[in-house]
Order: structure tokens, then C-alpha cells, then sequence
């Protein structure tokens, strides 16, 4: 008897749950049995995007690195972003693991060996790409009615801040120093400049996150310079900052909250706000 007992139960849970094949930001397709009961979600950037719609309970653990909102620091951590955990996450049996790609590639690789879906998040744009983020958490959680209320609410946070201006300024975003790295084309903070109305003096740039000389941006001569790190006490003095528009105008800006414009996230808007205020301080001077 209590072995029907428990067959019947394994068919209501079976029944319950139905196969979805999802194509991630990467093209590959996966398929993962939903709802899923649990999420371990490596990216900073969709931790904060379950967070905002309301899936939370659902994640078993995340990197270290996803530090917004509070609450997220409180979760359970599978490693970091650059080296995930992977026998911890293997040990929480999660219905589905959350990647940000790139550096993930061999523990993507491990976790799929051994069975455990991997859905690949890495939106290149600011609209479609997040709105197809949201779109495919929705169908991991099994609630596509508010994904879709959550994509018109970013749609019209988005609308509320976006205005490209008719002469925008020349912007360089720097992502770090050594070596010197900056936003090329391809990436969608490339967008959100030119939402914000600058012009990114790397747009011509295929790449999303080129290396670049300083002879370069000396001779790109930005109208604004914006870090999106934390530079060394005395960045101010560096020659190809000096020699720039940015620099003997005083033009250059650590950007507050830059985990805001480095998470294709919910808070894009916000940090497209910030980028606009950035512009026209600058523009005052």
C-alpha cells in the first residue's frame, strides 16, 4: 500500500511539472522541467531581477557577488562569480543554475555533465535583451503574467528616462586601469550612453570591452570621463586624463553605485538618470 501510496505521489509531482525548452542569451537551447523548485542564480545582475519580481524564496544560492538587494547578501553563496562552487551547487540539487557566461564556461560545462540544466543570461542590449531575461525567468517560475507586467514596467521606467540629446557629449567609460579598458560598441552600456545624451568616443569599437592605449583617448579627446571602479587616490594626475577636454575641465567622474550601470539589470534606468546628471553638471562648466 505505501508503495502506491508513493508512486501515486511521484506521478502528481510529474504531473505537475512539464519540460519548457528555453533559448538562452547565448543561442543554446535548454530544456528544464517547470516550475522549477529552486534557483541558484551565479549573475549579480538576475539576482537583483528575481528580487524585483518577487521570485526570491526560490533561490536556494548565489554568488558571492550579488550584494543587491540586502536581502541577496544574506542568501546562501555557491562561490563566487568568477569561480562558482560546483559541488555546492550539485549538492542543492537546484531545478535550474542562472549563469552570466563567459568565465562560467567550464563550470557550466561540469554542472551540465552531471545533469543540471544551465540557462546562460547575458542581455546585449537594454531593451529586447532584458525584456528576453525577464521573459524567460517568467517561464522558469511559471508566472509569464508577471514577467509581462514587470517588462511594461521597465519599458516605461525606461521611456521616463531616456532622452538622446541633439548634440551629445563625448563620453569615455573606463572599466578599469591595468590595463586600461573601456565600452565598446557591442556592449549595452554603449546604449545607455547614448540614452543618457552622450556619444561614446569608443562606439566605433566592435568589441563590447576593448583594451585601449592612452595615446587613443588622448586623441579621442573626451568631453566627459566616467570610471566605473574604484581608481587609486591620485587618478586625477594620470598624463592621458590631463591632456584630455575631460581633464582641464575638471570633467572627470567616478560614477557613485556603478554596480547599477555594470548589472543589465532593473536599475538600469537609474543609472541612465545618473549618467544624464553626470552630463549636464558637466555641461555647466
Amino acid at each position: 500500500m505505501k508503495k502506491i501510496i508513493s508512486i501515486i505521489a511521484v506521478l502528481a509531482v510529474s504531473a505537475a511539472l512539464h519540460a519548457v525548452l528555453i533559448t538562452d542569451d547565448v543561442g543554446r537551447k535548454v530544456e528544464v522541467n517547470t516550475p522549477v523548485e529552486s534557483i541558484v542564480c551565479l549573475s549579480p545582475a538576475h539576482t537583483e531581477m528575481i528580487y524585483w519580481m518577487g521570485k526570491q524564496d526560490m533561490l536556494s544560492a548565489v554568488s558571492t557577488n550579488c550584494d543587491w538587494p540586502a536581502g541577496a547578501r544574506k542568501k546562501d553563496k555557491a562561490g563566487s562569480f568568477m569561480t562558482p562552487d560546483v559541488e555546492k551547487i550539485v549538492h542543492l540539487k537546484p531545478g535550474v543554475v542562472i549563469s552570466g557566461g563567459g568565465i562560467q564556461k567550464k563550470a557550466i560545462s561540469r554542472l551540465e555533465k552531471l545533469g543540471i540544466p544551465v540557462i546562460v543570461l547575458y542581455p546585449m542590449n537594454l531593451t529586447k535583451g532584458i525584456w528576453d531575461d525577464i521573459t524567460i525567468l517568467g517561464k522558469l517560475t511559471d508566472d509569464p503574467v508577471m514577467a509581462r507586467n514587470k517588462i511594461i514596467e521597465f519599458e516605461r521606467a525606461m521611456d521616463s528616462v531616456a532622452a538622446p540629446s541633439a548634440a551629445p557629449v563625448k563620453v569615455y567609460l573606463e572599466l578599469w586601469s591595468q590595463p586600461v579598458m573601456a565600452v565598446g560598441k557591442a556592449s549595452y552600456m554603449n546604449e545607455a550612453v547614448k540614452l543618457a545624451g552622450g556619444r561614446n568616443i569608443l562606439s566605433e569599437a566592435r568589441t563590447e570591452y576593448p583594451k585601449v592605449s592612452p595615446e587613443e583617448i588622448v586623441k579621442r579627446n573626451p568631453d566627459v570621463i566616467i570610471l566605473l571602479y574604484k581608481p587609486e587616490a591620485d587618478y586625477l594626475k594620470r598624463e592621458y586624463f590631463i591632456q584630455t577636454n575631460a581633464g582641464k575641465n575638471g570633467n572627470i567622474f567616478v560614477m557613485d553605485n556603478f554596480d547599477m550601470l555594470l548589472r543589465p539589470g532593473p536599475r538600469i534606468p537609474q543609472a541612465i538618470k545618473m549618467l544624464k546628471q553626470i552630463f549636464q553638471k558637466a555641461a555647466l562648466k
